[in-house]
């Protein structure tokens, strides 16, 4: 709920795209994205026109990387449904590039922390191979309310995309379900100041990008109190 409320508050259009050179000279991430080699463990590992893949400086699983947009993109409360293809790009680029190295059928997950849970304030997609390292981070990367996996930010988009042009049927009315159904998408600007759930799923890879069956783990016992989090983040 309190990123919910952090996004509603601080997202405008104006500032979506930041062009302010002192802002992007500020930015760990666009230093990185830009060739600046902070310290001896940064390296580009992948990078194309609009997105970069690095290792994350402090790995919480046995793979753990960062996929980040050249464009200063705060966060997730800064996307729109314009940036469906992006968002989707970076869950393909970060699939493809575990893949190289993990062993097949191994259990990947994607994500972001949403704000104000997170410590760099440029959009960046958390890949994973599992199992975390140490065990204890998997709360970080799994509590309601803190973590948004990749797979509901980019059907929320596409929903957001097909309610503006009035294509969109919401699922449990297309099932037949009553009214009450079609709330705003959570996780972008549109559904951060509509809705207070959250999303948390782990993906199981099979054969093909996106295979496999979604994680069935319990979130019971993780909702502890968020006081303090973001500090630990």
């Amino acid at each position: 709920i309190m990123g919910n409320l952090c996004c509603s508050q601080q997202r405008v259009k104006s500032n979506y795209y930041v062009h302010d050179r002192s802002l992007q000279d500020k930015c760990v991430f666009c230093k990185i994205a830009n060739g600046h080699k902070l310290g001896p463990n940064d390296r580009i590992v992948y990078e194309n026109e609009r997105i970069v893949v690095f290792p994350d400086i402090r790995p919480a699983a046995k793979q753990h990387l960062l996929v980040v947009p050249r464009a200063h993109i705060a966060n997730t409360c800064s996307l729109t449904c314009d940036d469906t293809s992006l968002v989707s790009e970076m869950r393909e680029v970060g699939e493809m590039m575990l893949r190289r190295s993990s062993a097949p059928g191994a259990k990947l997950k994607f994500g972001y922390h949403v704000p104000p849970f997170r410590s760099v304030d440029h959009l960046h997609l958390h890949c994973f191979e599992l199992p975390h390292e140490p065990a204890w981070k998997e709360w970080k990367y799994r509590l309601p309310h803190v973590w948004l996996d990749s797979s509901s930010l980019i059907r929320q988009l596409q929903e957001e995309k097909q309610q503006l042009s009035g294509d969109w049927v919401p699922e449990q009315h297309a099932h037949g379900a009553g009214p009450g159904a079609g709330a705003a998408p959570v996780g972008t600007a549109q559904g951060f100041a509509a809705s207070t759930s959250m999303v948390s799923e782990g993906i199981k890879v099979g054969g093909k990008v996106g295979g496999g069956a979604a994680d069935q783990s319990s979130d019971a016992g993780l909702r502890e109190p968020l006081n303090g989090l973001s500090e630990r983040l």
